[in-house]
């Protein structure tokens, strides 16, 4: 029997959020490698227990300024729409105020999370990326996804390190995912 892994992933992180902590959803945001996990990220965007800090995140981390380029959903190429839908669905729960309030802290200008070794600009700053008016994006990042969201200030790479984290992924869900590659490899023999 072949297994889906993408598919089982994502039905393991979708278990897991559903009943994780704020700082453990960022977290997810913060340390998750982005390729393949647009349909995570729709469901994290559209979930209720989405906070301000983690769409923040997802949003920055999805990379805006490269869709900037793009005036329709119809101007982006096939391989990134989903990427597309999901910043605009990040983007207009931030401005309408549909997350919840923030449990981490967050700062898209200088993200502590990811060091940049300078002790003047500690934390990369994801906002320089964006698009401005005298550069004619296809639109403009809103206002408000600028802004620095204050909560709990988490140290997210020790809290991995110390808790177990991979990929974005707790213990639970790692372990989960080796079972059944090991499952599959034996399947295989």
């Amino acid at each position: 029997m072949s297994v889906d892994f993408d598919e089982l992933e994502l039905r393991l992180m979708r278990r897991f959020l559903d009943s994780a902590s704020a700082t453990e959803w960022l977290l997810t945001a913060l340390t998750m490698n982005y390729d393949g996990k647009s349909e995570l990220i729709a469901w994290m965007a559209a979930h209720p227990r989405l906070d301000r800090a983690t769409a923040a995140a997802l949003y920055w981390y999805s990379q805006p300024g490269y869709y900037q380029r793009f005036r329709s959903e119809a101007d982006v190429p096939p391989v990134n729409r989903a990427g597309w839908t999901n910043l605009h669905a990040l983007q207009d729960r931030v401005a309408s105020g549909t997350v919840a309030a923030a449990g981490a802290s967050f700062d898209p200008a200088n993200d502590l999370s990811t060091p940049t070794g300078n002790p003047k600009h500690p934390g990369q700053d994801w906002t320089a990326e964006a698009l401005g008016a005298q550069d004619d994006p296809g639109w403009l990042i809103p206002p408000v996804m600028f802004e620095s969201v204050t909560g709990d200030d988490v140290d997210i790479r020790g809290y991995a390190e110390s808790n177990g984290w991979g990929e974005g992924m707790p213990p639970a869900v790692l372990e989960e995912l080796e079972a059944a590659w090991q499952a599959e490899d034996e399947d295989d023999e």
